[in-house]
């Protein structure tokens, strides 16, 4: 799976229950253009990531869903990103603390 089909499974696990979006939020989300998008979903749904299917309150668009599969495929990429990140910070020990205050008194002063 390239990364940018990852992002777009992604974006819809993180949507929440029922994991669907319309492209356009999809294409809002990822920063992308409508026709790039539309090429994503094609392979994602070939490969039974994503169903689609008509949006019942506009008939003119449809919706996204991730499929049991993409869910299974998108939580396990994210459990090996999740050990990836916590094996490489764990040389910096009991800093891992400071770094993630020094962090977040920045983000709050970019706020």
């Amino acid at each position: 799976m390239k990364q940018g089909e990852f992002d777009v499974l992604a974006a819809l696990r993180r949507s929440g229950k029922p994991y669907t979006l319309i492209p356009s939020e999809l294409s809002a989300t990822l920063m992308m253009s409508r026709a790039g998008m539309t090429s994503r979903i094609d392979r994602l749904e070939s490969a039974g990531l994503v169903e689609r299917a008509l949006d019942p309150e506009d008939r003119r668009s449809f919706r996204v869903t991730l499929t049991e599969r993409g869910f299974e495929v998108v939580d396990a990429a994210m459990t090996d990103h999740a050990a990836n990140v916590a094996k490489l910070l764990s040389p910096l020990g009991d800093d891992l603390d400071v770094l993630d205050a020094s962090l977040r008194r920045l983000l709050g002063a970019l706020e």
